[in-house]
């Protein structure tokens, strides 16, 4: 888009969808509809077969036209328009890879512009494919077709992230969901990729008790009680945690460092969050299977919280104390008056 048509949309839009979810804007303006025609001729994406697919993408273009690539609402107009509620059809997506596979392989787009057409298709696999090893054919396909051409953009290192995830490379993946989270500060969802990552690294090392996993000298530590900081900063700013999910890794995270009854009530919080998205009929947890999962994911949790606590050092010497003093006679007279030095 030519700096000159974007004045022109930001001055025609007069400020309108400052800070308003995607699915709640108006229609896009002409000068939206035009600069998102002019994307697709750009792009090389402008052939794809199918009409109904070439009039969404361009819908989708149109809506993204003065969001910022870091706003968590870029990601989410993507979601929107590919995957979710209405998602592609089985046969689009593909059209959708196969286009861009070979409008990346011409290379003649500027990533910026391409950047839209690589996330639908990523996001598209990711909460539609249920194969996972079609998933992970396609996202190697994608990733292969985009090299490094969207490196230093916090999407792309997000999508890796996934990806890295799902082919169980756990530092790769780790390394990403840390670029993204940094290159986006403020968004809300890289910010809990990194953390869900990050527990996946640690979490078991904690619960086995391997050596200063609960040390305020632990590196890891730092990096723990940073991400809960984030987390409490974005509720400050009146960043609302949409989904269980986010309290879940708050909760493990304060768990991991023995902050035990702040992770019980981030998983209360979970559990109160994900009813409340059911009773309002959130399509995520709308299917019982869905609902099912999300509270499981909460319950998992609560019972890694509780092993936690059992593993940890202080835990460990008030059960030594109960111990030897259930073990002494009740009449005996050098029973302790209490447990302190015991």
């Amino acid at each position: 888009m030519s700096a000159q048509m974007s004045e022109e949309i930001s001055e025609e839009r007069g400020g309108r969808d400052a800070g308003r979810p995607c699915n709640e804007r108006p229609a896009p303006l002409p000068a939206e509809r035009e600069a998102a025609r002019a994307s697709l001729v750009a792009c090389g994406m402008d052939g794809v077969a199918d009409g109904d697919l070439a009039d969404r993408l361009e819908e989708m273009l149109a809506r993204l036209a003065t969001i910022d690539m870091d706003d968590a609402q870029y990601e989410c107009c993507i979601r929107e328009a590919v995957a979710m509620g209405n998602p592609l059809t089985a046969s689009q997506s593909h059209s959708l890879l196969e286009a861009y596979s070979q409008a990346a392989g011409a290379g003649e787009a500027t990533p910026a512009l391409m950047l839209p057409y690589f996330y639908a298709c990523f996001e598209w696999y990711h909460r539609n494919e249920k194969d996972e090893t079609a998933r992970l054919a396609a996202w190697k396909k994608l990733f292969f077709m985009s090299g490094t051409r969207y490196e230093g953009l916090s999407l792309f290192h997000y999508a890796r992230s996934r990806y890295h995830r799902a082919a169980r490379r756990p530092d790769e993946a780790l390394a990403d969901a840390q670029a993204a989270a940094e290159l986006a500060v403020g968004h809300m969802g890289f910010t809990n990729n990194y953390g869900e990552i990050l527990l996946e690294q640690t979490e078991g090392k904690v619960l086995s008790g391997q050596a200063g996993a609960l040390s305020r000298e632990n590196a890891r530590r730092d990096d723990f009680e940073a991400l809960i900081d984030s987390i409490d900063r974005l509720e400050a700013e009146g960043r609302s945690l949409v989904y269980p999910s986010f309290f879940i890794t708050k909760g493990r995270l304060c768990g991991c460092i023995g902050r035990f009854d702040e992770a019980e009530s981030c998983f209360v919080k979970a559990r109160g969050r994900l009813d409340c998205l059911r009773a309002e009929g959130n399509p995520r947890f709308a299917a019982q299977e869905d609902y099912m999962d999300a509270l499981g994911a909460i319950l998992q949790a609560q019972s890694t919280m509780a092993a936690l606590r059992r593993a940890s050092p202080c835990a460990s010497r008030w059960t030594r104390r109960a111990r030897r003093w259930s073990a002494r006679p009740r009449s005996s007279p050098s029973a302790p008056r209490s447990w302190a030095g015991a």
